[in-house]
């Protein structure tokens, strides 16, 4: 920005000041001369008043150095300004010829800006010297491209620093977020286990009881949830063991375990799967990743209506999309339907044996196998789309 501002200033100015020299440059009288006895050219019309400083009395427009050639209208040379003897004449003069076939009216030419204007009876192509302009323009640059370059890798070490130390508590209550989560379902696995098995035999000391029942249920959701806790804790924490899947097969197996599913809640199971697509990654992964969009999808279509279940490919993707009719998710919440223990619904009591920990182990899968999964809300449908690259 500092040398693009410096630089159109600086042309700005150098047009300006060849115009100027163009307006007063006439065959009686060049600028630069001084014999009293040639006419002075008239004032432009649009001259600043007589009070104001004229262009051509500024100290810049009086050291610059100029060159001039006046053509008639048959291409011949009536006259040359060459005070500076840094070209030769007929070069000026082959120069200007070559300018005015190109029929530019203003530009650069190596070292040299030039201006072509009409006088009437002859034709002026103007020239100002750009060596020592130009070679300070070349330098500025130079020094904004280091010293600019050379700050900004000053500050991105400072951001890449500071973001660091910022990031560090986040990090840290994260990780014993997930060590929590893995610790608790092993401290539960046990007990959980134990109650079951004491109820059991309980149930064949007493028989049927009411309170015993009560137990034997509750203990059952607990297990679920201890269940969930360590398979989040387990997909986060473990790096999977990478093969050759074929999802197309995978997908199309889960599916059909869920038409009875969706058949019992009257509702229609449509798949649309492509064939021959692979990926790398874990097999028993990518089946729990199906089963639980499949399983969120039919709880959560209306009835009567049907679900959606599709695999293509798409720009060395495969895309795995689950359809279903339900309410639309508002869009400020759909980033957290992927939180562990989010329920888009504030009732928690379990009694569908979910937790909120679904989605979020789904998350945890496609960010092992490198992937991407979003939620889209559009025209009464809910779409989950899973993205996980192709292995070629």
């Amino acid at each position: 920005m500092i040398y693009g501002s410096s630089y159109y200033e600086v042309s700005q100015t150098n047009r300006e000041m060849l115009e100027r020299y163009a307006e007063l440059y006439s065959l009686d009288k060049q600028p630069g001369e001084d014999d009293s006895p040639k006419p002075t050219p008239h004032p432009a019309p649009n001259d600043p008043p007589e009070d104001e400083p004229q262009l051509d009395d500024t100290p810049a427009f009086r050291l610059s150095t100029f060159y001039s050639v006046a053509l008639s209208a048959q291409g011949d040379v009536l006259a040359e300004d060459n005070n500076a003897a840094v070209y030769e004449d007929e070069e000026l003069a082959q120069l200007s010829k070559k300018i005015m076939d190109s029929g530019r009216a203003y530009g650069t030419s190596g070292s040299l800006i030039y201006l072509v204007k009409d006088k009437g009876d002859y034709t002026l192509v103007a020239f100002k010297d750009n060596t020592v302009i130009g070679s300070g323009m070349t330098t500025l640059f130079q020094y904004t491209l280091i010293f600019g370059c050379t700050a900004i890798v000053f500050l991105f070490v400072i951001a890449v620093y500071l973001a660091r130390q910022i990031v560090r508590p986040l990090e840290e209550v994260y990780g014993k977020q997930k060590q929590f989560i893995s610790d608790a379902g092993h401290e539960l696995k046990t007990p959980v286990s134990i109650v079951s098995a004491n109820a059991e035999i309980l149930l064949r000391e007493i028989g049927e009881n009411q309170w015993l029942s009560n137990i034997q249920y509750e203990n059952e959701r607990m297990g679920i949830l201890v269940a969930q806790l360590l398979e989040l804790a387990r997909t986060e924490n473990v790096s999977i063991q990478a093969e050759r899947v074929d999802l197309s097969r995978l997908v199309y197996g889960e599916a059909l375990p869920f038409e009875s599913i969706a058949f019992e809640k009257n509702l229609t199971l449509q798949c649309d799967i492509s064939e021959g697509l692979y990926i790398s990654g874990s097999s028993a992964q990518m089946k729990q990743l199906v089963s639980i969009l499949l399983d969120n999808a039919i709880r959560y279509c209306r009835a009567e209506k049907e679900v959606t279940l599709a695999l293509r490919s798409e720009r060395n993707f495969a895309v795995l999309s689950v359809i279903n009719d339900g309410d639309e998710i508002p869009t400020e919440i759909r980033s957290q339907i992927f939180e562990r223990f989010y329920r888009a619904d504030t009732v928690r009591n379990g009694d569908d044996k979910h937790y909120g920990l679904g989605l979020a182990i789904a998350k945890a899968i496609v960010n092992a196998h490198s992937g991407k999964i979003e939620v889209q809300c559009r025209g009464g449908k809910v779409e989950f789309v899973v993205r996980i690259p192709l292995q070629k």
